[in-house]
């Protein structure tokens, strides 16, 4: 691994144990927090490299966080969001394509862009 990441996973559910692993060994540093009791400057406050969004269909609520904190910064988001997403729907047109993942469909991709640092 190349320099220092800071990651911060931002869930309302449950994380499946892989996806924890593969995010953890591709971070120096790692924090989990509870989407239902943040804000993006919350977010924002813990100064995290990479922000990634562990979404559960349903959870209208953590796409609208996900939303708010690439739209705080855009200019940030293109590099330090990540939405990964248990079924097909998810992010909305505010994030690349290359940052986001649908579980476990994606894992490979996930787990090259975290070792790589992508």
């Amino acid at each position: 691994m190349g320099p220092d990441v800071k990651t911060l996973l931002v869930t309302s559910s449950r994380v499946p144990d892989d996806l924890r692993e593969i995010l953890q060994r591709g971070s120096t540093a790692f924090d989990s927090l509870d989407a239902r009791h943040l804000s993006p400057a919350a977010i924002a406050q813990r100064s995290p490299d990479r922000v990634v969004f562990w979404h559960v269909p349903g959870e209208d609520d953590l796409v609208k966080l996900a939303d708010a904190v690439a739209r705080r910064d855009p200019g940030e988001a293109a590099t330090a969001i990540v939405f990964v997403s248990a079924g097909s729907e998810g992010a909305g047109q505010w994030l690349a394509p290359d940052q986001v993942f649908s579980w476990p469909t994606d894992e490979d991709r996930l787990r090259m862009a975290f070792m790589t640092g992508g």
